[in-house]
């Protein structure tokens, strides 16, 4: 997991957002006055995007490293690009009373990914993820691939099918800002 964020529209008028592509995948836990409580993966963003955010709606936010997000989801999310589907309730073990405050939201959060921490993850991907956050975007597959003995081509291959997208085009989210972490 790479942070937690909340967003609130207490008013009575639903209002546009513009989401900006920021190489993250974003699990969004909400609940309005005119909808129940639910859980929605957003996949990768490869564009800016106007969507409106309903009056009265709370939203409680993980965003996930990549790496992370074959971990904990353990699906691909290559058909979710600009697209977002809902999950079941209790991901995360997060139910609408864990988002009454964001402390608490981010508390439950952080005890569920302690559970999970048992999880074996490929040393080669783990490698490859922090030479990719190290490197802050700038590389060549060729280079990432010297330094986790996995081919460009298996590289690529595997960015496609986890995330529907070539590693290319979201390497300039990749800074020092955000370290990858899991």
């Amino acid at each position: 997991m790479e942070s937690f964020w909340f967003l609130e529209n207490p008013s009575e008028v639903d209002k546009e957002i513009i989401v900006i592509p920021d190489g993250r995948v974003d699990v969004f836990f909400s609940y309005s006055a005119w909808e129940p409580f639910k859980v929605v993966l957003m996949g990768l963003e490869d564009e800016p995007a106007v969507k409106v955010m309903k009056a009265k709606t709370n939203f409680f936010a993980v965003s996930l490293n990549l790496l992370a997000v074959e971990y904990l989801l353990n699906e691909s999310i290559s058909d979710l690009l600009n697209k977002s589907k809902l999950l079941p309730n209790g991901f995360l073990e997060i139910c609408e009373n864990d988002i009454v405050s964001f402390d608490s939201f981010c508390a439950k959060a952080t005890a569920s990914r302690k559970i999970q921490a048992d999880v074996k993850i490929d040393d080669r991907k783990r490698r490859l993820f922090n030479l990719i956050y190290s490197y802050c975007g700038t590389y060549s597959v060729g280079d990432l691939s010297e330094g986790v003995f996995l081919t460009p081509g298996q590289i690529n291959r595997y960015f496609n099918q986890q995330f529907g997208m070539p590693l290319k085009p979201i390497a300039p989210f990749f800074d020092l800002k955000h370290h990858f972490v899991i």
